[in-house]
């Protein structure tokens, strides 16, 4: 069984999950996790994979780690951001970057 849970503390989203008893957590700095949404609302409506994230923003030479795409993504598809589909996930909303801070801030309060 999983749980997932998700925090904003000192400037971070937190994605916290257990996964068999065995707990774990990410965080993304608010910074990375607009670049992110931005990053998704340049795809315009394009299925991407995690690894596509990765890829574009080490393209730019702007890495973000995995890890901190994961939670971000993560965060947006429980809020209804993003759709998971076939072959990843595509945005739900034609502003994501704009829906994100707003769950962000909504999560924080």
């Amino acid at each position: 069984m999983r749980h997932e849970a998700f925090s904003v503390a000192n400037g971070f989203l937190v994605r916290r999950v257990i996964t068999n008893d065995r707990p774990y957590q990410h965080r993304c700095p608010l910074a990375c996790y607009e670049r992110i949404a931005i990053a998704i609302d340049d795809l315009k409506g394009a299925v991407f994979t995690q690894t596509d994230l990765v890829e574009r923003f080490q393209a730019a030479g702007q890495p973000i780690p995995s890890s901190q795409i994961a939670a971000a993504t993560a965060f947006l598809e429980q809020r209804g951001v993003l759709d998971a589909v076939e072959g990843g996930r595509k945005a739900a909303s034609p502003s994501v970057r704009i829906d994100a801070m707003i769950e962000y801030h909504a999560l924080r309060e």
